[in-house]
Order: structure tokens, then sequence, then C-alpha cells
């Protein structure tokens, strides 16, 4: 299990993007309201795409599109460089394949195991999203390098030609640095859904209800801090977030079945303070709620 990890802050939003064809503007990736869609003029790859330029080199570990509307077989690449023309690059998302080689890899990975599922089930085989689910299931690409790069300039590039809807949307680009404990959060952590769904009651008792779409919600606590973890990432994040700003949440990127489940787009929804325990020992409490 790999250990949690919260990518602050968003890069992208004093960043130039470029590149593509776009029919709705790409500068709506740097709107923090998600309905705010860039959209590109076709679904061919060479109009969905573009290059992100953030000025100058940064710390690099999370690139993330969030609230898109590729289909089932679409796939992806991101490539980070030191120039422009990515002639080298210092990262590069492609996954090994034993028969096709270097591949993009899957806007959609599998989220279920065969125990999961019935023997029935049309998604027994591949474990994939049903079709029917997929618009109204949360979104999210996210592509995480283990190792930091420092690089200026990423490429986001996207292969979704066949998509029914003759184009390719998405709501936000996140490209951050990431924090991970030394010591992973405590047990107890929960993960659970909200929902804003509200009912009326008729005369003769029947309920009538205004569904609202549920938005996830994750606790967790980090019990065994340092004072470097304690002040200068902690303390510091919670300073420049506050509750306002956005993370990227990731509980296991080491669990490719459930990464989708347990890692979304969020705002600390409380800042807890920080807890002495014992000599140099820090617990804090976080309260991570989706943004939706």
């Amino acid at each position: 299990m790999a250990k949690i990890m919260l990518g602050f802050p968003n890069q992208t939003d004093v960043a130039t993007l470029s590149g593509g064809s776009w029919q709705v503007p790409l500068t709506n990736l740097q709107d923090a309201r998600l309905s705010r869609v860039a959209r590109s003029t076709t679904a061919l790859k060479v109009d969905a795409q573009f290059d992100v330029d953030l000025g100058i080199p940064r710390k690099l570990s999370m690139f993330a599109m969030v609230r898109h509307n590729m289909s089932l077989n679409g796939r992806y690449r991101v490539r980070v460089s030191r120039t422009p023309d990515f002639a080298t690059t210092l990262f590069d998302s492609n996954v090994s394949d034993p028969i096709s080689g270097s591949v993009w890899r899957q806007a959609w990975p599998r989220l279920y195991s065969p125990s999961m599922l019935d023997w029935e089930d049309p998604n027994w085989w591949d474990g994939r999203l049903p079709e029917d689910q997929r618009k109204s299931y949360p979104a999210l690409i996210l592509c995480i390098s283990k190792t930091p790069v420092f690089g200026r300039y990423i490429r986001f590039e996207f292969d979704d030609e066949a998509n029914l809807d003759g184009y390719l949307e998405f709501g936000r680009v996140f490209v951050s640095q990431a924090w991970t404990p030394k010591i992973n959060a405590s047990y107890g952590a929960s993960l659970g859904w909200e929902f804003d769904t509200t009912m009326d009651r008729a005369v003769d008792g029947t309920p009538y209800f205004d569904r609202k779409t549920g938005r996830r919600v994750q606790k967790f606590s980090f019990d065994a801090l340092s004072d470097d973890e304690a002040y200068g990432r902690i303390f510091e994040m919670q300073r420049a977030a506050g509750v306002d700003q956005e993370l990227m949440f990731a509980f296991d990127h080491d669990d490719p079945i459930n990464l989708l489940r347990h890692s979304f787009l969020a705002r600390m929804r409380q800042i807890n303070p920080l807890q002495l325990s014992f000599l140099n020992n820090h617990t804090n409490a976080y309260e991570l709620e989706e943004i939706r």
C-alpha cells in the first residue's frame, strides 16, 4: 500500500496553455468552476492536445484532468520537458505492454476485480466500468510520477477519436508537486458519500426527493509527524490553502482497481490545529471534501 499523497498548489493557474483546436477555450481549464469546461473542436488527436508552460521549472509529481467525457476506450499521454519542443523528456506516462510495447494509458482503468463481479456480468472479463454508468461516474485522469521531476513544460495528449460526442471536454487541469508523510495515516481513516438531496412529504405521506449528486468526504489522521513535517509541510499548506483552495488527494496510488474511488480534487473542509502528542511528535486530523 502506498502512502497518502496531497498535491498542492495547482501550478497551472498562472501558466500559459496552448496547442490543439478548441471551440470552448483552454483558459477555462484554469477556472476553479468545473462547469466552465474546455472543449475541442473535434475528437481528433491533433485537436485534443495542449501544452502547459509554467514559466519556470517546477517540482512536479501529480498530473490530472478533472471531469472529462472520454469514452471507455480513450487513452492519454503526459510528458514533462525542460524544452518547448519536447525533444527530451523528464517524464513520460507511457507504460510497457508485452505485446504492443510502449502504450498510452487508459483514461478509464479497470474498476472491478473478478471477485467483485458475477460470471454473467458483461464486464467480468475486463473489469471495466459499464458504459451506461460512465457519464454519471466521477471522471478523473490521474497520473503520478513516483519520482518528482523539475520541469517547465507539460504536454497532455488524448487518443479518443471514436468518441460519440465528436469532441473531448475537460473541466480542470491540475499539475503540482506532492507531499507524502514519512509515516502513513493511522488506522481508522474513513471514506464516505454526502448528499444534499432534499425531501418533501405529501399530505398522504408520499416522499418526494430533489436528488443531488453526492460528494466524497475523506477523514484521516497523521499521528507521527516530525517537527519538519508538522510545521514545514502541514502548517504551511494550511496557511496557503485555507478551506477554499483545491488539493489533489490520492489515498493509495498503488491500488489501480480503486484509484478512481479514493482519489479526487478536494478542499480542506476544516483546518484542525497541530497537536504536540509528546516530544518531537505531532498529530493532525484531516477532513477533505470532494470538489464537484
